[in-house]
């Protein structure tokens, strides 16, 4: 993955002047860059839009990160007192409000990978909600894994953190319902939307230009390389669509996750398809994960965006796709279905031939893939990286109103009463 720029795209944060130069400070415990994360691009962006609403910003990240005046790389799952150290580290802060992206699997105790994504290895977490719920400080979650159904141990854990934090956050309705149904409350639940920066397609013709991809139907497949994204579905059924559309060009870009002991299978996995296939000559691959400048002028080049993944809750590349007007062909799972319902902006798909009909339905019908585009277009300005930072602001004061009026507050008076032997 290319990390060229970060340095620059980084600037923002230095800017800060203090709480005295925001409305509120907020600390962002989350993965970041560089590590190569779906959970750090949308933190990065996250921040930049609310520093855009004059709010300061501190991350508070994994180990492995350049240190700054505002990011604070304190988190080693390796050692077992890391939930300690983000406690002092927030202390030192003194945040108005705590907010963490949660996934499972990034915030573990004691263990050599990051790639156990069981609720059992994610407690360590409530150590720490646990300390700053005492301290009287503000906790929003924002769960980026909901399921309408989910496990006995996903519940389970699902109601000690939402207990110990202040408010949640989840991406879409369905996913609400699924957590206040478990909970029975949806009184601190809130929905907001995965966010794309609006406005940022680069003209198609000079994308093209720029890859050499003048004259081609572009559908295009980006992310880490895992069984469960359905790489292997497309590049099986790609014969077939040349043998309509002989203009078709398919675009995989993406690598291993480090570390992943999954990755590596389904990359080898996908290359070999790729070598079989009797369309070889119309597939490219390459192999790695840009930076969203790159990434940006990379897929504004593609003329559909598919995602034909066999598991997922939601998708920061459809975001990405609705950011660069492109039109979509999903699969039908409750998150993605859920986004492209609402936007409009595609086909859903629930079998291979439901992907080949679509895919093959789009590139050669250039009105309805145009409706589709303009849809992605329009629906990207609702849920632009500025919208969706006010409706995080929305929730840091309600969540800040909330414990101010705590009757926790006057816990200290009682313990003071109390007759010490």
């Amino acid at each position: 993955m290319s990390f060229i720029g970060v340095e620059l795209r980084l600037d923002f944060l230095s800017a800060q002047g203090g709480r005295s130069g925001g409305i509120i400070k907020v600390a962002v415990v989350s993965s970041w860059f560089p590590r190569k994360c779906g959970i750090a691009v949308y933190s990065f962006d996250l921040a930049k839009g609310l520093k855009r609403k004059n709010i300061d910003i501190e991350i508070i990240c994994h180990t492995g990160v350049d240190p700054s005046s505002h990011i604070h790389p304190v988190l080693n799952m390796k050692y077992s007192n890391w939930p300690d150290e983000l406690f002092l580290e927030l202390k030192k802060i003194s945040p108005d409000v705590v907010h963490i992206e949660h996934e499972y699997g990034l915030y573990t105790l004691n263990k050599d990978t990051f790639f156990d994504f069981s609720p059992a290895n994610s407690f360590a977490l409530a150590d720490t909600l646990f300390k700053l719920k005492i301290a009287n400080i503000p906790v929003v979650i924002t769960y980026h894994s909901i399921y309408s159904k989910m496990t006995n141990e996903e519940i389970e854990y699902l109601k000690i953190m939402t207990d110990l934090s202040t408010a949640t956050i989840v991406h879409e309705p369905f996913q609400k319902s699924a957590i206040a149904g478990y909970l029975k409350n949806d009184s601190k639940i809130f929905t907001v939307p995965h966010g794309t920066w609006a406005g940022s397609i680069i003209q198609k013709n000079l994308a093209k230009v720029k890859q050499d991809w003048e004259g081609k139907f572009v559908v295009g497949m980006i992310g880490f390389l895992e069984k469960t994204k359905g790489f292997e579905r497309i590049i099986k059924l790609w014969s077939k669509v040349v043998e309509k559309t002989p203009n078709a060009l398919l675009v995989i870009q993406g690598n291993a996750r480090p570390g992943s002991p999954t990755g590596p299978i389904a990359k080898h996995d996908i290359l070999n398809l790729i070598n079989k296939s009797r369309a070889t000559n119309s597939i490219e691959f390459y192999d790695q994960y840009f930076t969203w400048p790159e990434n940006n002028s990379f897929i504004s080049g593609f003329d559909l965006m598919v995602l034909p993944y066999d598991y997922a809750s939601q998708s920061g590349n459809l975001a990405h796709a609705y950011g660069a007007g492109l039109p979509v062909v999903a699969s039908d799972l409750e998150g993605i279905g859920s986004s492209v319902r609402t936007s409009k902006a595609g086909i859903l798909a629930k079998s291979d031939a439901q992907f080949l009909n679509a895919i093959i339905k789009l590139a050669k019908n250039n009105n309805l893939r145009k409706k589709y585009a303009e849809n992605s277009k329009n629906y990207s300005k609702k849920i632009d990286w500025d919208r969706v930072a006010e409706k995080h602001i929305e929730v840091y004061h309600w969540a800040i109103d909330k414990v101010k009026h705590s009757k926790k507050l006057n816990d200290l008076k009682y313990i003071n009463s109390r007759t010490h032997v």
